[in-house]
């Protein structure tokens, strides 16, 4: 798909709220993918999980992902793993972690994100998990 295929993706999914999962891992998104689906993820309302893995990121990758997640309003798990976003890209990720309460899954494994960013994610997720199925009874 690389980078044209996803804008062009992301700008379809822009309004669409019927499309709940979706997976473009090993698509080629990289950085320019990840800025579109940044600014699709502000304003789609209907996505709940999205899988990015092995898209070839980066920190600017990231930081357009977090910019979006970190507002998304649907939101709840996000897999990411198998791209390079360094220790700036985590910090990123974890921000956006911060700033959305509805999400209970975000993973980052192999991205060269350092342990202890990392840790202090998975923390804020893990105690939003518990504390949802405490509620809920599960997960989504």
């Amino acid at each position: 798909m690389r980078a044209k295929g996803c804008k062009a993706l992301a700008d379809g999914l822009a309004g669409n709220v019927g499309i709940q999962v979706l997976n473009v891992g090993w698509n080629g998104m990289g950085d320019a993918g990840a800025e579109a689906f940044g600014e699709m993820l502000k304003v789609n309302t209907g996505l709940v999980e999205l899988t990015a893995s092995g898209n070839g990121l980066g920190v600017a990758g990231a930081m357009s992902l977090a910019s979006g997640i970190g507002v998304s309003e649907s939101l709840a798990a996000v897999f990411l793993d198998q791209n390079d976003f360094r220790t700036e890209g985590g910090l990123a990720m974890k921000d956006a972690v911060e700033r959305n309460k509805g999400l209970v899954m975000l993973r980052i494994e192999n991205t060269n994100t350092p342990v202890g960013v990392r840790a202090h994610m998975d923390a804020l997720l893990n105690a939003r998990l518990e504390q949802q199925e405490r509620e809920n009874g599960s997960v989504f």
